[in-house]
């Protein structure tokens, strides 16, 4: 089952529409819920403390009948990490995230790292903007895009090993990656697929679509 979350960093128009029309759960994390009014779309559900929701988007969904789960301002999660246990919660195994990098840099930063909690699910996950997507591999990833499209390898641990990928233009076998080093950056596709193995350690994959 896929789920798409909206939330509320910058606007992703063109992700939205993609990623919306095969999904079989809608949920907004608050604020999220502007753009789909916008946009003409109906959430199955909005979750979070409200804070960022406007008024017109509240009453638009309310009179709409769309389920609202508040949350109080003071709490342990983000709204946009309660949307994800809510879609596991669900049996979801396909998790796009939309608007999920925004002007909020640690926003930004905790929804890329909470990924990994959809990799520890078995679940698939991903974040989706107009311009890159953004996975997390702990094993082989998959990726399909556009001759051209930029890929970066970035480590979230100190150490990412045991690096093999295919279908790059600098390819790596049995490669290391350390935390602070820059090298995989700014690799490219050179079909329409590729593909990235590790052995060891967390690496973030950036997507960069060419434009």
């Amino acid at each position: 089952m896929k789920s798409v979350i909206v939330a509320h960093g910058y606007s992703s128009k063109d992700a939205l529409k993609k990623e919306i029309e095969d999904a079989d759960l809608i949920i907004c994390s608050d604020g999220g819920a502007i753009y789909l009014m916008e946009e003409g779309y109906l959430p199955n559900v909005i979750i979070g403390d409200l804070d960022s929701i406007n008024r017109d988007a509240y009453e638009y969904f309310v009179e709409k009948g769309v389920k609202i789960i508040t949350y109080p301002r003071e709490k342990d999660f983000s709204d946009t990490e309660l949307c994800i246990d809510y879609a596991l919660s669900l049996g979801a195994n396909n998790i796009c995230i939309i608007s999920g990098i925004g002007s909020r840099i640690d926003h930004s930063l905790i929804n890329i790292s909470l990924l990994y909690k959809i990799l520890k699910r078995g679940a698939y996950g991903y974040i989706a903007t107009d311009s890159a997507y953004i996975y997390l591999c702990n094993k082989v990833l998959e990726i399909t895009g556009n001759e051209g499209d930029v890929i970066s390898l970035v480590p979230l641990t100190f150490k990412v090993s045991g690096i093999n990928t295919k279908g790059l233009k600098y390819s790596l076998e049995d490669g290391t990656i350390y935390l602070g080093q820059s090298i995989g950056v700014s690799n490219e596709i050179i079909n329409e697929k590729c593909s990235i193995e590790i052995k060891e350690g967390l690496l973030v994959v950036v997507k960069q679509n060419i434009l």
